[in-house]
């Protein structure tokens, strides 16, 4: 009986659309107070923090869960290094940002139980920011991105006609699709440009 909660920080005016699966909520909080509410109430087994926002409430949820009954083990998921942000950036502001949010990360990875990453290239970056007396203590778990099944050709060709039929697009149309975050280290706009010689 697994269920998963998803506590949205400091953000009011985001829009969460309902979920129609049971095992899993959204819900938008914006005080300390609150976080400890959920905590005491929902008493999760894995607390998992996903951005630098949510690394500045560790200590806080640490004290939650000293001062309690809650055990649980606090993981953080890393998704991308964050030195992806600066690379094709000259900005000072965002240099400065990336100082910060760099020390924020050192003091998380230090400061909790693991982390999900999803490549071998990720967990030897965490490593690297990992203290030599908390490299017991920090577990590193490999979560690949994909799916949970794999996929036919039946089923591809399926949601090929499917997605086309919905989108008005030719079957005879060549179609670029690109899955990621729109970042300038990415290079979408030369993506695009690139593909268009195919098109």
């Amino acid at each position: 009986n697994l269920r998963t909660i998803c506590l949205i920080l400091n953000n009011p005016n985001i829009h969460v659309k309902k979920q129609s699966h049971a095992w899993i909520e959204y819900k938008i909080i914006s005080s300390r107070e609150a976080i400890k509410q959920d905590i005491l109430t929902y008493k999760p087994r894995i607390i998992i923090l996903y951005g630098p926002a949510s690394y500045l409430h560790i200590k806080h949820i640490k004290n939650i869960l000293s001062t309690s009954q809650v055990k649980a083990k606090l993981i953080l998921d890393i998704q991308g290094a964050i030195e992806e942000r600066i690379e094709f950036s000259k900005s000072t502001k965002r240099y400065i940002k990336y100082l910060i949010q760099r020390i924020i990360l050192y003091r998380a990875i230090n400061s909790t139980d693991g982390a999900f990453v999803v490549t071998d290239e990720l967990a030897e970056y965490c490593g690297k920011f990992l203290r030599q007396d908390h490299r017991a203590k920090f577990m590193i778990y490999k979560v690949r991105c994909g799916v949970n099944e794999v996929i036919t050709t039946q089923q591809k060709l399926e949601w090929r006609k499917t997605i086309r039929e919905q989108w008005g697009i030719s079957d005879k149309t060549n179609v670029m699709v690109y899955s990621g975050y729109r970042t300038p280290w990415q290079k979408v706009d030369t993506i695009i440009e690139k593909f268009t010689r195919y098109d």
